[in-house]
């Protein structure tokens, strides 16, 4: 994994439950079954870019607050794709939060392909056995915590814009009125929700990220409010499971 992936890496981490292998046991008895992601279309004007930890665009938010991601066709996202532009999106969400497009394929109005899909199957997909070699999910996280606490500090101020919520309700991502997006692991979202968190609310966000061109990403590990309350989860070990979604 190289640094251009971690945000979509992070955000599959967060919203979305790891492909499971073929070969893996029945979920037990009155566990939630995983919802495979469907096909969706969007059209809209942009009305930011949405930038990742590594200082990248890697998609962008509709005027009607959808959240769209390239995946890794987002290399010159920001050249293609800029704010007032009108475009049309297709690509894949899950039931619960159809308004969080993953592997989007974007077009102009005039048909025009602005961003390619990358190939391979829609994130979250069950596939098929895992080929020998395979580090698995666990070696994966474990790479991906690597590359986010090798990123300097950053902290952003500013009015939340827009508040992203996964398919179960929890915040998932902060879109700052100073440019920035927080990205928030599953127990910093689960302590702000219990906080509360809506547009307009006041926040400075501490975590990892290096600014780009279109702004900066922050892997928040602290978010404080405007009443001094500070909710705070720091970044799981590097190769430890304590992150992973439940």
């Amino acid at each position: 994994m190289n640094l251009r992936s971690v945000l979509c890496s992070l955000f599959f981490a967060l919203s979305v439950p790891a492909a499971a292998s073929a070969q893996a046991p029945a979920p037990p008895v009155g566990a939630r079954p995983r919802a495979e992601p469907v096909p969706v279309h969007a059209s809209g004007a942009v009305a930011r870019l949405l930038v990742g930890p590594g200082g990248r665009a890697r998609g962008f938010a509709l005027t009607d607050g959808t959240v769209v991601f390239v995946g890794r066709g987002a290399e010159d996202l920001a050249s293609r794709v800029r704010p007032g532009v009108a475009v049309q999106v297709d690509g894949f969400a899950r039931p619960g939060a159809p308004s969080i497009v993953h592997r989007a394929t974007v077009r102009a109005q005039d048909g025009t392909v602005l961003v390619q899909a990358p190939a391979g199957p829609p994130p979250g997909a069950r596939q098929g056995p895992r080929g020998e070699g395979h580090r698995g999910r666990f070696g994966r996280r474990g790479a991906m915590q690597a590359r986010l606490q090798a990123l300097p500090a950053h902290t952003s101020r500013g009015t939340v814009q827009q508040v992203v919520s996964g398919p179960h309700g929890a915040p998932r991502m902060l879109l700052l009125s100073d440019g920035s997006t927080a990205y928030l692991r599953p127990r910093l979202a689960q302590a702000v929700a219990r906080h509360g968190v809506r547009s307009g609310d006041t926040v400075t966000v501490d975590g990892r990220g290096s600014p780009g061109p279109s702004g900066v990403g922050v892997a928040a590990e602290r978010v404080t409010f405007a009443d001094g309350t500070a909710v705070t989860a720091p970044a799981p070990a590097v190769g430890s499971p304590s992150g992973r979604r439940r």
